[in-house]
């Protein structure tokens, strides 16, 4: 994942080093325009690396990787997110290059704060890549947005729980739920409601405290590369 964007001057506040890699990723192991306007950005020459991608644009309108790198390369937010929207509905896209859109969709509603949508997006392209860094933007959405739970906990007030994941529908926990079923037993989910729109967290245990729940963590989800976060149920 890369730097949330802000604002409507795209490229200059994500950070020169920020796009840089990001041609590279895209461009990786090829001779294409894209390396050599990553290879011109390195060098400083941000204007002529802009006028390759363009050209490449100008050539290949239809290909993903440089509608990607277009996108990325705009100076204003809302002409970036038509093509970034273009990008996460091309189920022919390269799985990364959809994931960096929805991502960059979902950066942008969180800027706007229009929480909803940028939970969808982020959501969205949590289901095509297991990146814990997408949880927690869906996390920061909940914060953001003044969630609020309601409802009994599955565990006892005080206890803690580590928190692996955040849906908006209960389908889409239920399955989380399934998946880490098969590493662990104790499972629940707990609704919060955000502005009258409910989530769906998915949680492990109960734990008697912070320090046990965290050692628990670094033992069994660390390894396995699943995000989480330690969290004291209310009294």
């Amino acid at each position: 994942m890369t730097l949330i964007l802000e604002g409507k001057n795209f490229v200059r506040r994500a950070g020169i080093p920020a796009l840089i890699c990001m041609l590279l990723c895209i461009a990786e192991g090829s001779t294409s325009p894209l390396d050599s306007a990553a290879r011109l950005m390195e060098l400083g020459a941000y204007d002529k690396a802009a006028g390759l991608v363009d050209a490449a644009y100008k050539e290949n309108p239809d290909d993903p990787e440089i509608i990607l790198a277009y996108a990325l390369f705009q100076k204003e937010a809302d002409k970036a997110e038509s093509y970034f929207k273009i990008l996460a509905a091309d189920s022919d896209a390269a799985e990364p290059v959809r994931v960096e859109a929805l991502y960059r969709l979902g950066s942008l509603y969180y800027m706007r704060n229009d929480y909803e949508k940028a939970t969808r997006y982020f959501e969205d392209a949590y289901k095509l890549v297991n990146d814990p860094s997408l949880i927690s933007m869906v996390e920061r959405c909940e914060k953001a947005s003044g969630a609020t739970s309601e409802g009994s906990f599955p565990t006892k007030a005080g206890a803690y729980v580590l928190q692996v994941g955040s849906y908006s529908s209960i389908e889409n926990a239920q399955k989380r739920k399934a998946e880490l079923e098969k590493y662990f037993d104790i499972l629940s989910i707990e609704k919060a409601v955000i502005k009258n729109r409910e989530f769906f967290r998915v949680r492990i245990g109960e734990f008697l405290s912070r320090e046990e729940a965290e050692s628990y963590a670094k033992k069994n989800l660390v390894p396995r590369d699943i995000g989480y976060k330690a969290l004291q149920q209310q009294q």
